[in-house]
């Protein structure tokens, strides 16, 4: 006898076009399953990814959603979840090449996303990093807010998505045609997208790793001989970008 859990396999194994269904009917009535399926996936990224969906047109759009719905499952069952990985489905359809901006606006999407449902963290505790001897803090490991996201791009994604989602961009404080590192993080107002110094970007980017103090300064005064880490830290600490550390 076929088990619960055989049978669950055997179904998604048959959705997902991996094997065969038994008999003719249940061919039709999977297909109804699967069309269903694959619509709310369409859904899902046509909901997450406006600007992306205005910037490179309809057809595409729809052309790319549907390849997408069909061949990349949800990882979770949450449709909410859906769509992390479409950057890299425009990244690699050959029609697009020329719109090489296109997946990096589809990442901020993602990232207003993901800054948007993050959990709140609490206030920086600086007397318990005062309560520390200076021979501890190599090892310390800063936390970034959960609410915030790094994107590094050549594009001025910022002026992109205004111009192509307007009515969620009109408050978005940046310049026009600002490239390189900008911060998409949570306030009381609502999602901020500001631009990101070289060296700031370089420390967030290492605690964002999970690196150490020690770690991150070097991978920072690397590329950045003349950053004062102290000022910067102190600055990201005092914007709620660092919000916590663990020895």
């Amino acid at each position: 006898m076929t088990s619960l859990l055989e049978a669950e396999r055997a179904f998604a194994a048959a959705l997902r076009g991996d094997a065969a269904p038994v008999g003719c009917l249940a061919l039709a009535r999977l297909e109804i399953y699967r069309h269903s399926v694959e619509a709310a996936r369409r859904a899902a990224l046509a909901a997450t990814y406006a600007a992306t969906r205005s910037a490179m047109g309809e057809a595409h759009f729809e052309r790319l959603a549907a390849h997408h719905a069909r061949t990349v499952a949800s990882t979770t069952g949450d449709l909410n979840d859906y769509g992390s990985d479409f950057a890299a489905t425009i990244a690699a359809d050959p029609l697009l090449a020329a719109l090489a901006h296109l997946p990096d606006l589809a990442r901020l999407e993602w990232a207003i996303l993901e800054v948007a449902r993050a959990p709140e963290a609490g206030p920086f505790d600086a007397t318990a990093l005062a309560a520390l001897s200076p021979a501890e803090h190599a090892d310390l490991r800063f936390r970034i807010a959960p609410a915030s996201r790094l994107l590094v791009s050549p594009h001025p994604l910022v002026e992109l998505y205004r111009r192509h989602h307007p009515e969620h961009a009109a408050d978005l404080a940046v310049p026009a045609g600002v490239t390189g590192a900008v911060l998409i993080r949570r306030s009381p107002e609502g999602i901020e997208i500001t631009p990101l110094e070289p060296a700031p970007a370089a420390l967030y980017a290492a605690f964002a790793r999970d690196e150490t103090l020690a770690c991150a300064v070097a991978d920072v005064l690397d590329g950045h001989p003349d950053c004062d880490i102290a000022c910067t830290l102190q600055s990201l600490i005092a914007r709620g970008i660092v919000t916590g550390f663990v020895t």
